[in-house]
């Protein structure tokens, strides 16, 4: 039975209000295009493209591993130790990796920002407080080293001139001198007068003096085959000091391309036997960042000069992801007042400069006087 005034249907019940007629029933048009199984599914390009994101966010996520593996592995092979050295272009792919991955993939990025705090902890590792402090004196004197890779194919002589002139250091310790650049330095060179040069090209060395050293010793090699340095010692505030001027074989040589260092591991050895006051300095072709450098430290019994002031990388010059391979290391007797990176001298590193001074609490020996030898002025080697 129905009741009057309530509809029999939910047809009759359902009313639509449209004067202008403008709103139409998609049911009731058969002629309206049903949807097809093309129009649901995405495009092929599309499906490219996604797959072309996720292999990119794979690969940026793997290069981002590539620097703390090698690290990992950098004793068991000597390209994993060369990729060690490029921490700052390390940490940029690892953030690059952060930004790809964290939509998608928030796991992995959550897991590359712990890399990339590791990465960046690893490049503060030389600020904060100097270890070794000066003397509480603050007139006390003071010696000046600079110390430069020049390449033996530059030829901006004037460069590395002018940058002597300013900085005026006491002692000039050169890598890649050839004969070119002793020929080159001939003005700036006459200030210098006790000299052991080695203008060997790549593997030449110059070690400059402006006052009279104890001994200026020929060129050695710490291993056969090995590239030479030099050895001198030199009188500072009561004491005998040692300096070396070393600069082992790249490790991109072909006889190089063996695990470890072993022209730094013997000079090392070397340097720890003499003890006293030491001083070794130069391009290692090595940074922090390899095992072997810490056996350096640990062998040797010198500390790193940087600890203080910052890493200061110095190569490559021309790009700003540069590696620390230049140093110098010191034992504590010695205070590092100041170290710094100078200007370029158009070669492929930067120099370094350094203010050295007697440590707080290490004494002068007065006992430990020698006369200058009689070999301590210049020491010349001919082209092999």
């Amino acid at each position: 039975m129905k009741l009057p005034g309530r509809p029999s249907t939910l047809d009759d019940a359902f009313v639509v209000t449209d004067p202008d007629n403008s709103v139409k029933n998609a049911t009731a048009d058969p002629s309206a295009p049903a949807a097809t199984e093309s129009t649901s599914r995405p495009s092929r390009g599309h499906f490219w493209i996604r797959r072309l994101g996720a292999l990119g966010r794979v690969a940026t996520a793997a290069a981002a591993l590539v620097q703390p593996v090698a690290r990992l592995c950098a004793r068991l092979d000597w390209r994993a130790d060369l990729l060690v050295h490029f921490q700052d272009a390390a940490i940029v792919v690892t953030i690059i990796a952060i930004a790809a991955t964290i939509r998608r993939w928030p796991l992995v990025a959550f897991t590359l920002v712990a890399v990339a705090v590791w990465q960046a902890s690893a490049l503060w590792t030389f600020n904060g407080v100097n270890p070794v402090p000066a003397v509480a004196n603050r007139t006390s004197p003071r010696i000046r080293l600079l110390v430069a890779n020049v390449l033996c194919t530059n030829r901006n002589y004037a460069q590395l001139e002018r940058l002597i002139k300013e900085e005026r250091p006491d002692i000039v310790g050169l890598v890649e001198v050839s004969p070119e650049w002793i020929e080159g330095l001939h003005d700036i060179r006459a200030e210098y007068p006790f000299r052991a040069e080695v203008p060997w090209g790549a593997f030449g060395l110059a070690l400059w003096f402006r006052r009279q050293p104890i001994r200026v010793d020929p060129p050695a090699q710490s291993t056969p085959g090995g590239w030479p340095f030099l050895h001198a010692v030199f009188r500072f505030e009561g004491r005998d000091r040692e300096l070396w001027l070393a600069h082992p074989s790249s490790p991109l040589r072909a006889s190089r391309k063996i695990r470890g260092y072993p022209e730094l591991i013997t000079l090392a050895e070397r340097v720890r036997d003499a003890s006293g006051s030491r001083i070794v300095a130069g391009d290692f072709n090595t940074s922090e960042a390899s095992p072997y450098f810490g056996d350096l430290l640990a062998i040797s019994g010198l500390r790193d000069s940087r600890r203080g002031f910052g890493r200061q990388p110095t190569w490559p010059s021309m790009i700003p992801l540069r590696v620390a391979i230049d140093h110098v290391l010191v034992s504590d007797d010695w205070a590092v007042l100041d170290r710094r990176v100078g200007n370029s001298i158009g070669s492929d590193h930067f120099p370094l400069i350094l203010d050295l001074g007697v440590a707080a609490g290490a004494e002068a020996d007065a006992s430990a006087v020698k006369a200058p030898s009689s070999h301590g002025q210049s020491v010349s080697v001919a082209l092999p």
